[in-house]
């Protein structure tokens, strides 16, 4: 094997700014691609939700039931505290909701085939938020690998056997994923906007990104995957020529946003 030359540039995609003119760029069809991304979407979230209620509660999805249902007969306690609130929030939210279905007298006839089983409403929230995962993977990808290796990164998490088994069953990790890989799209979203749009202002996906990594924070403790978008910042903000600087103060603002939203989202986390 010859060895490298001397000097010779090493490409990184999204690192090098000039790169942001020409990343996402369409190759496709506008409504090619929106139908082709339902497709994706609706068929990932057909496979998460079909037979959603089929295998009977784990004892991690029974702790989570007993959560909501202290939290909806005595409100924010702390006998859940200990867990991040925001997963058991939206557990709770699709527990009741699918109560009042299942109470509703507009299908009386069809009761049984309707009826919305426990396992079905505790699982839900996950289903979903793992469906529209791929989204996400597609717009991220797409920022910073084009839209055709997008596609096949949306597809692939769509149809995966380990990604649906994982969005089919309540866990925290599904909605840790979702708000990470939104936040780094608006983190990218930003770069793209300091970069290629000098006329405009990023700082909206700056707040943004503070909002998602709050939220994300809420969903399970990992405070270990912020680093992955600060490493990033710092090795793209080193590239010469580079314009998109947020500085120490917009950085402390970013933290503050990203404080607020996680106890909005994490209240029992200020109980004693």
């Amino acid at each position: 094997m010859s060895a490298q030359p001397a000097g010779a540039a090493i490409i990184t995609a999204g690192l090098r700014p000039e790169l942001f003119n020409g990343s996402g760029t369409r190759v496709f069809n506008r409504t090619i691609l929106i139908i082709a991304l339902a497709v994706i979407v609706l068929a990932g979230c057909a496979f998460r939700l079909s037979g959603l209620s089929v295998e009977s509660l784990s004892e991690d999805e029974l702790n989570k039931l007993n959560a909501a249902s202290d939290y909806r007969a005595h409100g924010l306690t702390t006998a859940n505290g200990e867990h991040p609130f925001l997963m058991k929030a939206l557990l709770t939210a699709s527990l009741f909701v699918a109560e009042k279905w299942n109470e509703s007298g507009a299908f009386a006839s069809h009761r049984d085939a309707l009826k919305i089983p426990v396992e079905a409403a505790i699982r839900f929230p996950s289903a979903l938020f793992g469906a529209f995962t791929a989204l996400l993977i597609y717009l991220l990808t797409a920022e910073l690998f084009g839209t055709e290796a997008a596609l096949i990164a949306a597809a692939l998490w769509a149809f995966d056997p380990l990604a649906i088994g994982l969005n089919r069953i309540a866990k925290e990790d599904t909605f840790l994923l979702f708000f990470f890989l939104l936040a780094n799209l608006f983190w990218l979203r930003g770069q793209r906007v300091a970069e290629s749009e000098p006329l405009k202002n990023p700082e909206p996906y700056y707040w943004a990104t503070g909002a998602a990594y709050g939220a994300m924070l809420a969903s399970k403790y990992a405070p270990f995957l912020l680093p992955v978008s600060l490493c990033y910042n710092y090795i793209f903000q080193r590239v010469p020529g580079t314009r998109w600087v947020i500085g120490k103060p917009r950085y402390l603002k970013m933290i503050a946003v990203m404080c607020i939203v996680f106890l909005i989202c994490n209240p029992t986390i200020l109980l004693p």
